[in-house]
């Protein structure tokens, strides 16, 4: 019994760490181009690795950034398993969110996709520019972006992704038309 004890006050304890860090892990992964409709699926499988993984945390180390580190590997190890590339954004619009969104990430490949994506981000209305700014250049969140834009967060939340798939789209026809 004092067995069963322990375990609910260690599960307690990593609930009260689940909803302390979710909303974060939840954005990291968003930004690092997981579709919205599997944010949760690999959130879940954030918080399982970590618990399954506790004993190993170094408490001199931030949790929210072991957290992060975590999810940045599933998305990591998703973005390379050829069945599950169709769960991923486009690559190439991919790895520019991850560079806002972990700092020690690969350098784009080619200057043509550099490029296309300036373009395609200078061609959207005034509007949508702005939002893209705050979200990946000043690295705000959704939910202070509606309430500077004061709109509610879950419109910006859509708004941000409706941005992001226009300018996948357009960053696709861009490199199609140099051949890459």
């Amino acid at each position: 019994m004092a067995k069963e004890l322990k375990i609910d006050k260690d599960i307690e304890r990593f609930g009260a760490l689940i909803s302390e860090h979710q909303a974060a892990v939840r954005a990291c992964i968003r930004v690092m181009g997981i579709p919205e409709g599997y944010v949760d699926d690999v959130a879940q499988d954030t918080f399982i690795t970590a618990y399954k993984k506790l004993n190993e945390f170094d408490s001199s180390r931030s949790m929210r950034s072991w957290l992060l580190g975590i999810a940045r590997n599933l998305v990591m190890n998703e973005r390379r398993k050829k069945a599950r590339r169709f769960r991923i954004l486009n690559d190439h619009l991919t790895d520019l969110m991850m560079v806002h969104a972990v700092p020690v990430v690969e350098e784009f490949k080619s200057e043509e996709r550099i490029d296309a994506v300036k373009d395609c981000i200078e061609n959207l209305p005034e509007r949508n520019r702005e939002v893209i700014n705050k979200k990946y250049e000043q690295g705000k969140t959704a939910a202070l972006i509606a309430q500077e834009m004061q709109k509610d967060s879950s419109t910006i939340r859509h708004l941000i992704a409706r941005i992001v798939t226009g300018l996948r789209k357009c960053v696709d026809g861009k490199l199609e038309e140099v051949g890459i």
